[in-house]
């Protein structure tokens, strides 16, 4: 298995990313298992930024089996895109009467808990047409966070 560190020095060297100056985090709250439907679920996460590009890295605490994933639709873990978005409700509304699968409704991350530093945005996962997973996110008014910061 490999971890969020190892995956980092990968996309450093081969791609140009760099690690987000905010620190890797454990999430380990009830509402990231119910958003990403396996009940207990805990996940370090961490970010790579190159310009406007983020790339959020999974590495799962719980289940801790350290199995490769052939990506699956319903494993946990599953690559993903993940969009901002400036008003995700609408943008869920509207795919969802476009009949586009959700895994949960619009969740909010809580400003306390494990991951406060993300306090406030909402975000959830869904399928496009080809089963592709894609993450929407939107962050709190008046509350942007700065992906583009690089670790010092």
């Amino acid at each position: 298995m490999h971890s969020i560190d190892d995956t980092q020095r990968f996309y450093e060297k081969h791609f140009g990313f760099t690690p987000s100056r905010q620190e890797p985090i454990l999430i380990s709250d009830s509402w990231f298992g119910e958003g990403v439907e396996r009940e207990g679920a805990q996940v370090k996460l961490a970010w790579l930024v190159r310009d406007d590009a983020v790339i959020e890295l999974h590495e799962y605490v719980v289940p801790p089996d350290g199995r490769r994933l052939a990506p699956h639709i319903d494993d946990v873990g599953a690559p993903h895109i993940a969009f901002k978005v400036d008003d995700i409700d609408a943008v869920y509304a509207a795919l969802t009467a476009e009949g586009i699968r959700f895994y949960s409704p619009v969740k909010e991350v809580a400003p306390d808990g494990s991951a406060a530093a993300l306090g406030g945005i909402k975000w959830c996962y869904a399928e496009d047409p080809n089963g592709y997973i894609l993450e929407l996110f939107a962050e709190p008014p008046g509350g942007e966070i700065d992906w583009a910061q690089r670790m010092a």
